[in-house]
C-alpha cells in the first residue's frame, strides 16, 4: 500500500516533463528562427507565445527587430541554442534576480558580437531584452 502511495505520488512528475517539452520545443523554434534569418514578425509570435505575464509590446517588438537585423547563422548551433535558452528565460517571466539578469544581458551581448551584428544592433538588443525581462504584476505580499 505504501509503493502504491508513493507511485502515485511520483506521477505529477510527468506532468513537468510535457512542460519541459514544449519549452525546449519552443526553444529549439527560437533557435532555427534565429539560423534562419527570420523575420520580426516571426521572432515576434515565439516571444510572445513564451511570455508568462502580459508582455511589454513595444519591448517584445523591438527586441524581435533587433533580432531579425543580425544574421546569427554564423553561430554554431549549440551557441544558437544557448541564446534561444536565455532569451526564452528572460522572456516567460521567471523572476529573475538583478544579478543573474546582469549575467543574462551579458551572455547575450556576447553572443550578437560573436555572431558580428552592428554595435546599434547590439546595443537595441540588449536594452529590448532589459525592457522584455518581466516580473509578475501581481506579485504577493509578503503576509507576515
Amino acid at each position: 500500500m505504501i509503493a502504491l502511495i508513493v507511485a502515485l505520488m511520483g506521477r505529477p512528475a510527468a506532468v513537468r516533463t510535457t512542460i519541459d517539452v514544449e519549452k525546449e520545443g519552443r526553444v529549439e523554434e527560437l533557435a532555427a528562427l534565429l539560423g534562419d534569418r527570420a523575420t520580426r514578425a516571426e521572432i515576434e509570435r515565439i516571444l510572445l507565445v513564451a511570455s508568462r505575464f502580459p508582455p511589454n509590446d513595444a519591448a517584445t517588438r523591438s527586441l524581435a527587430d533587433a533580432l531579425s537585423k543580425c544574421d546569427m547563422s554564423g553561430l554554431a548551433d549549440a551557441s544558437r541554442m544557448q541564446l534561444a535558452r536565455r532569451l526564452y528565460a528572460i522572456t516567460v517571466g521567471d523572476d529573475l534576480p538583478r544579478d543573474r539578469l546582469a549575467v543574462m544581458l551579458n551572455q547575450i551581448e556576447n553572443d550578437a558580437i560573436d555572431a558580428r551584428c552592428s554595435p546599434i544592433v547590439i546595443e537595441a538588443m540588449v536594452e529590448s531584452a532589459r525592457r522584455v525581462a518581466r516580473t509578475d504584476p501581481k506579485p504577493k505580499k509578503d503576509w507576515w
